[in-house]
């Protein structure tokens, strides 16, 4: 879903106003694929179903199932910054939404999924 390496994504709010004030593109899947997410109340890891869109919105579901439903958690990823864990565990990195002091610490069972 991301490389290797710290960075941190340029935010809407950098975009020229007419950019912001077009009407919104429709979303496309870029990328989906099960990932396993650390709970943060419990710390459980969990296995989920992550889907990132062309708007860099990265959903969660509890299933490929329910992806009508809707989803467990989104994050948005500009803005946000990305780092890589793989040195705790293999295929491993963390998403810190700007806006919030919150870490999302998620791993994929191979290099192929984690990209």
């Amino acid at each position: 879903i991301e490389e290797p390496q710290a960075r941190t994504m340029a935010s809407e709010q950098d975009a020229p106003p007419s950019a912001r004030l077009s009407s919104p593109a429709p979303r496309v899947i870029i990328k989906s694929g099960y990932l396993t997410k650390q709970g943060h109340r419990r710390k459980n890891w969990k296995k989920r179903w992550f889907v990132l869109d062309s708007t860099l919105i990265l959903s969660y579901f509890n299933s490929s199932i329910g992806l009508d439903g809707k989803p467990q958690g989104r994050l948005a990823l500009p803005g946000s910054t990305i780092e890589d864990h793989s040195h705790q565990r293999p295929f491993s990195f963390s998403v810190s939404p700007g806006h919030t002091s919150k870490r999302y610490l998620i791993y994929a069972d191979t290099q192929s999924h984690s990209e």
